[in-house]
Order: structure tokens, then C-alpha cells, then sequence
């Protein structure tokens, strides 16, 4: 359809353009890194190992990724969730989720590996038992307590799960404070939507 049709067609009185290549004119008006590279390609190869320190630039480079990874190691490993933790031997971890209206919150006990011997806490039979209480405080959005319920509990080597329902008035947090023979710590869990 448009083959007959020149795609540019030049202005009056301006010729046609024609390219001549010359090398040697082109290289000698290139950058200084451009004639480097043509009188010695080999000079161009990247640097590896541990020639890559021998810059100012990539040793500064080198040592802030050290330290944001170290920073970010410890960052993690000081800011442990509070959802879980240890009283005498047992493990306590709290999950909380929100279905339909009503907050489902959940607390699983299970002995820590090998830790309840050491504590001396087994009985003759070989198992070891122990009673605990668990305080609910489901808090709302305001940071104010809503509703308060107990949970008691009986724990042995294996695991126990304690469960209950609290009804969904903006709650946004439980906290729980575990009371057993070993002692009292206070878990907390963001509700999960």
C-alpha cells in the first residue's frame, strides 16, 4: 500500500546524509576509557577476589553491609516475639484469630526438650504433672481491658492445648498471665484478622 512512499523525505535544499567509517578517527575522538580498552582489552577484565578491597569505594561498601546485616541479626534476636515463653521447664504459647464476631485465642503447653528433668520435676512414675492458671485480657483498639476470663490447666510431658472464644468488640490484643508452681510470666498475642 505504502511501498512506493518514502518513509523521510529531506527539506529543500538539504543533501542526503552518507556515513564513512574511518576506526582510527573514531577511537581517537573517543573517551580516554574507550582507548584504553582498544589498545589492551585484556587491561578491562573485572576485578575478583580480593582485589575488590583495594578501592576506597568498595571497602566502604563492604564494611555497611557487614554492619546492616550484623544490625539486623541482632535487631532479631532481641526483639523476640512475647506469644511464647518458659516457665520451669514448659513451654507456653499463645495464638489468638479473630472468625465471625468472635475472637478464638488458644494456649498450647508442651514440655521444653529435656528441661523438665533437670528442673527435678518428674514424678517417680517417670511423668510430670503440674497445675496451671491462665488469665484472659482481650484489649481493644483503646488499649483498655474488655473482657476478662480463667482458664486452668493440668500439664504432663505432652503437649496440651487450652482453647476459649471471647466475643469480637474491636479486640485487637490478648494478653495472658500464666500462674503455675514455678511461677508467673505474662504472654501477649496480636489478634490475627
Amino acid at each position: 500500500m505504502f511501498e512506493d512512499v518514502d518513509e523521510i523525505i529531506p527539506a529543500e535544499g538539504e543533501r542526503e546524509m552518507r556515513f564513512y567509517y574511518n576506526r582510527e578517527a573514531r577511537i581517537a575522538r573517543a573517551p580516554q576509557i574507550v582507548r584504553d580498552y582498544y589498545a589492551d582489552p585484556s587491561s578491562m577484565r573485572p576485578v575478583r577476589g580480593f582485589r575488590i578491597f583495594f578501592t576506597r569505594q568498595n571497602r566502604f561498601i563492604f564494611f555497611a553491609l557487614i554492619f546492616f546485616v550484623a544490625f539486623a541479626w541482632i535487631y532479631s534476636a532481641l526483639n523476640r516475639s512475647r506469644n511464647q515463653i518458659v516457665i520451669g521447664g514448659t513451654v507456653y504459647e499463645l495464638s489468638a484469630f479473630s472468625f465471625e464476631e468472635e475472637v478464638y485465642v488458644t494456649l498450647k503447653t508442651r514440655p521444653k526438650s529435656s528441661g523438665r528433668k533437670k528442673a527435678g520435676l518428674s514424678s517417680p512414675g517417670g511423668q510430670s504433672q503440674g497445675y496451671f492458671t491462665a488469665s484472659i485480657f482481650a484489649i481493644n483498639s483503646d488499649n483498655q481491658i474488655q473482657e476478662k476470663q480463667a482458664l486452668d490447666g493440668i500439664f504432663d510431658d505432652g503437649e496440651q492445648t487450652l482453647r476459649t472464644k471471647i466475643r469480637d468488640f474491636d479486640i485487637v490484643r490478648v494478653d495472658v498471665i500464666v500462674d503455675s508452681q514455678e511461677g508467673s510470666k505474662e504472654l501477649s498475642a496480636f489478634v490475627t484478622r
